[in-house]
């Protein structure tokens, strides 16, 4: 019920997609609590590297009602991280963003681009 309507159809249409979530989601904690702590903790710590030195471009695709990573997150990374081509998607969430653009993501993923300059 916490997922946002966008989600939650995605799940009802793509019900491996909604699995594939939770079975991630409770193997996380099957241990206890201590690994999505820790997961939590890492993603608000400072890393061991600069993101404005990634010299690789970097595809960034984020949904505008993602409720499990904040689409201010987001756009903090698209605009320190050189040579990202990010795409901000209205209407979708974290499991519907990759339900209704998996052929688009894939697509860029395996395109043999180079870094300008």
């Amino acid at each position: 019920t916490g997922l946002p309507e966008a989600d939650q159809v995605a799940a009802q249409e793509h019900p491996e997609a909604g699995q594939a979530l939770l079975q991630a989601m409770v193997e996380s904690a099957r241990k206890g609590n201590r690994g999505p702590q820790w997961d939590a903790a890492l993603a608000v710590s400072p890393w061991d590297f600069r993101i404005e030195n990634i010299p690789v471009r970097v595809h960034l695709w984020q949904g505008e009602c993602d409720r499990n990573v904040s689409p201010s997150a987001g756009r903090y990374l698209a605009g320190k991280i050189p040579h990202c081509q990010a795409a901000f998607l209205p209407g979708e969430g974290h499991i519907s963003l990759v339900t209704h653009h998996l052929e688009e993501i894939f697509k860029a993923l395996i395109s043999v681009e180079t870094v300008p300059g």
